[in-house]
């Protein structure tokens, strides 16, 4: 067995201290920061330290966009809006899909494709959580995606063209720190482009099916996130 070097203890130590301030400030529940240092590892042993920093952007950015004017969304939608702390569920929803890219990384030479397609999947967990949290206060009108008429902001399925944007900034966010790591311009197009559509798949399957409680959000999640890793795949097949 080989001895772990100073990079993968620094890095372990990093991700233990993560997850014991997340506990503390209440922004993961004890086992949400357990599977979020196991997504941690499997993603810095699997596909390198870069997939590590785009689960930490994605991270960062879900959370500041989650507690940014809290007050006012619940004013709007007449309810507290959902627990800032994530739990154990919402993690996997969100970083399942990475977590078996780097699962698949750990057992085939062939890294960049995993890369590729834990880059997209976070692509779209930050595009769609930057425009929903975003658009709900950023935004001026609210329609259904699938009707096109005005609804009230925070149901299922209701967009916003300020939401839309900051979506869309979150999935270039996501392209860029993908680009400065991998230097590839065709591949960081492909995880912007792969993070737009789960954005957008995350919006139809709430208006058609989350609404309606045939699925829940951590399910159209999960969705969004793998119909990204999936577009990526397709779309560096035909590149």
């Amino acid at each position: 067995m080989t001895t772990p070097g100073y990079q993968e203890i620094f890095v372990s130590l990093l991700l233990l201290l993560t997850g014991v301030l997340c506990i503390r400030f209440r922004k993961l529940t004890f086992a949400g920061a357990i599977w979020a240092m196991v997504l941690g590892l499997v993603l810095y042993y699997g596909a390198g330290f870069s997939s590590l920093v785009l689960l930490a952007v994605f991270f960062l950015s879900a959370t500041a966009a989650t507690a940014y004017r809290k007050r006012e969304k619940a004013a709007m939608l007449g309810r507290p809006v959902h627990e800032e702390r994530r739990a154990a569920w919402q993690v996997l929803a969100n970083g399942g899909v990475p977590m078996l890219a780097g699962l698949a990384a750990l057992m085939f030479p062939e890294k960049f494709i995993a890369e590729l397609l834990i880059a997209a999947a976070l692509s779209s967990a930050t595009s769609d959580t930057l425009s929903s949290e975003l658009g709900m206060v950023w935004g001026k009108r609210f329609f259904n995606i699938a009707t096109f008429r005005r609804e009230a902001p925070g149901a299922d399925g209701v967009v916003s063209l300020e939401g839309t944007l900051a979506g869309i900034l979150g999935a270039a966010m996501i392209g860029v720190v993908f680009y400065l790591f991998n230097g590839q311009s065709r591949a960081a197009y492909i995880v912007f482009a792969a993070g737009i559509t789960g954005n957008l798949t995350d919006s139809f399957l709430g208006a058609w099916l989350e609404r309606k409680q045939l699925l829940g959000n951590d399910a159209v999640n999960f969705l969004n996130t793998l119909v990204a890793a999936g577009v990526a795949w397709l779309l560096f097949l035909l590149s």
